[in-house]
């Protein structure tokens, strides 16, 4: 699971700060107006292979702004996952997106966007 967890971090790092499950600042490194947040709800178990689902929500307090900036990271990071295939010493991860959308926010400040992706994991075994 860590190596999983390595694999999404590293997808996601574009700029913006990434946080697993929620954001959490403190007085010294506050949260900034334009993060990152990433999910792995509750997963299936196949005989073969493992299936996630990775929630990406982005966060942007806009102080003025428009959505722009938001839209292109959105795009950055839809190109970065969909269709990604890992294969490395632990596993096989491949990227299937299944949707995203706009999330309403109750703060007019705040804007949302949401990707969805199906990642199947195969744990790699080596014959010898």
């Amino acid at each position: 699971m860590i190596e999983l967890m390595r694999t999404i971090f590293h997808r996601l790092d574009v700029e913006w700060k990434v946080y697993h499950e929620e954001a959490r600042g403190s007085e010294q490194n506050p949260v900034p107006k334009d993060y990152i947040v990433y999910k792995l709800p509750p997963y299936s178990s196949f005989t073969d292979r493992d299936d996630y689902v990775l929630e990406v929500t982005l966060w942007s307090f806009l102080d003025g702004r428009d959505t722009t900036h938001l839209e292109l990271k959105w795009d950055e990071i839809d190109k970065r996952l969909k269709k990604y295939i890992h294969l490395d010493e632990y596993h096989l991860l491949q990227f299937v997106k299944t949707g995203g959308g706009q999330i309403p926010d109750p703060d007019p400040n705040v804007r949302r966007r949401e990707l969805r992706y199906l990642i199947k994991r195969s744990e790699r075994v080596d014959m010898e």
